[in-house]
């Protein structure tokens, strides 16, 4: 599970985050990004009704995007000083973890998060 001390809580940062973000697209997954002045990288999560009226496959999903950013904190390939949400599209119901793994290793590439 990725550590409290790395998730985004607060409604104000998510809507910082929206509003002034730049953002990252891969076929199923949306990044936005955010630079701060100091501390850690943050993430969050957004999954919408529209990817799925069951939460136990909304909740499936970020659990799955969550574990593959939390491998990648693990192993110390995470950047400073970023906030990010990443927003999963529903093309990604049915995908194979190796997949989705796969896909938020290449969107923080792609974002320069990753060292």
């Amino acid at each position: 599970m990725l550590l409290s001390i790395n998730r985004l809580s607060e409604d104000r940062d998510f809507k910082r985050i929206f509003k002034f973000g730049q953002s990252f697209y891969s076929r199923n997954l949306q990044l936005k990004l955010a630079k701060k002045a100091v501390g850690q990288s943050k993430f969050g999560f957004v999954i919408g009704l529209v990817v799925s009226k069951k939460a136990t496959i909304r909740n499936r999903l970020k659990r799955q995007v969550r574990e593959a950013v939390r491998i990648l904190y693990k192993n110390g390939l995470v950047k400073p000083n970023f906030d990010v949400v990443i927003k999963i599209k529903s093309s990604l119901i049915g995908a194979d973890y190796k997949d989705i793994k796969a896909e938020v290793e290449y969107l923080l590439k792609k974002a320069g998060i990753l060292m």
